[in-house]
């Protein structure tokens, strides 16, 4: 776990809200997500199905937490910084968010792992070539190369329709 946990923390540090910032623990949601995950291991046996699940454990904490913190900061007087975005910057961030988070659900399983883990947790090609069974580093990063390709075919596919 403790090879997991700071990459989860940058992960779910990354997707809390600007509102939010500072006002949410990602700490507390990792930590959680973590411990749901110790009492699940036993059906975690295909490689990629324990980084997907500590994914999927955070990203649902964390929503959970937002909803909570939303009339909390309704009734907040403290002043909510501007980040500078337009609203349509902030629409169309949220779509090509919406977009990549689809898009990853329709590659293979590890495929995606191997998207997240380099992508979004910033994992050596090294460890993710042990993390998922990969011949080598090398392996990894043609992996990960080819997955990308999907990815961003998928989300084009998306995008047009």
């Amino acid at each position: 776990m403790s090879r997991y946990r700071p990459r989860l923390r940058r992960w779910a540090a990354g997707r809390v809200p600007n509102a939010l910032r500072g006002r949410l623990d990602t700490e507390d949601l990792v930590q959680d997500a973590l411990l749901r995950t110790i009492s699940r291991l036993d059906a975690m046996q295909r490689s990629g199905a324990f980084q997907a699940y500590l994914r999927t454990a955070v990203l649902n904490g964390l929503r959970d937490a937002v909803r909570k913190k939303r009339e909390t900061l309704l009734d907040d007087p403290s002043p909510i910084v501007d980040d500078g975005r337009t609203p349509a910057e902030i629409v169309i961030g949220r779509d090509l968010l919406r977009r990549y988070e689809r898009a990853l659900q329709d590659l293979g399983e590890r495929e995606r792992a191997a998207v997240i883990s380099r992508l979004e947790w910033s994992m050596p090609y090294r460890d993710l070539a042990d993390e998922l069974d990969y011949p080598s580093p090398d392996a990894a990063r043609v992996a990960v190369a080819r997955a990308l390709v999907k990815l961003a075919e998928r989300m084009r596919t998306l995008h047009a329709s």
